[in-house]
């Protein structure tokens, strides 16, 4: 009787450790899944998040140019043929050749930025393209920085290329992960006989690898008087 007993007690020692085990093993997988789901989400809403700000980066990007060929329309009416694409920051009687050559924006590479003080658009010209996978780029040219609210009121959450930060003497509030590479093309090759730019806003920034958002509008010159 005595042996019996003994058994009855191990046996249900034993299948009480195996439930302790089997209990501990789901609250540790059910756990580990939970982890895994919450990392997930954060890092899935994380990048919706810069996804949606390299966008509006982008489409700000375009409009930079779009802005820049409609200021030159109002500047310059009297020759839109030869000033539509002058580049940003000359007065009205800029409007000539200088060295043989009308002052055009050249086909290439450029940052493009809101001056906060100005509120007008400036290019910056950039030897070669934005890749954040190849060290070898100026990548750094294309970095934005924002601009610190105590310097220029209202304009802590512009993004501007850091080096103009620096050139205005506006107090830079930090480097962001963005960075905007602006291309432009002409349909002739030729900016003093194009009439439509081809224009690429790309923004690239790094999390778990390199992402980029490109997107890209023609802009003609459809304002030109025939002649």
């Amino acid at each position: 009787m005595k042996n019996w007993i003994t058994t009855r007690v191990k046996e249900k020692t034993a299948e009480t450790l195996v439930e302790v085990v089997v209990a501990v093993f789901v609250v540790v997988m059910g756990s580990a899944v939970a982890t895994t789901l919450i990392v997930n989400s954060m890092r899935a809403n994380s990048f919706s998040k810069d996804n949606l700000v390299a966008l509006n980066l982008a489409v700000e990007g375009l409009e930079a140019v779009r802005n820049i060929r409609d200021t030159n329309w109002m500047k310059f009416g009297f020759d839109k043929t030869n000033c539509w694409n002058l580049v940003p920051g000359l007065g009205a009687g800029d409007c000539k050749p200088q060295s043989g050559a009308y002052p055009q924006i050249a086909e290439g590479y450029y940052t493009a930025d809101l001056n906060p003080i100005s509120y007008e658009f400036n290019l910056g010209s950039v030897a070669d393209s934005l890749n954040l996978n190849s060290a070898s780029n100026p990548n750094d040219s294309y970095q934005l920085g924002y601009v610190d609210l105590t310097t220029v009121a209202g304009t802590q959450d512009i993004l501007i290329t850091e080096d103009t930060i620096a050139g205005l003497g506006l107090t830079n509030a930090g480097a962001s992960k963005f960075y905007r590479e602006i291309h432009i093309e002409y349909d002739t090759g030729d900016p003093a006989t194009g009439e439509i730019m081809y224009v690429t806003s790309t923004v690239q920034w790094e999390q778990n690898g390199v992402h980029e958002v490109v997107l890209t509008t023609s802009l003609s010159n459809y304002q030109k008087v025939s002649t």
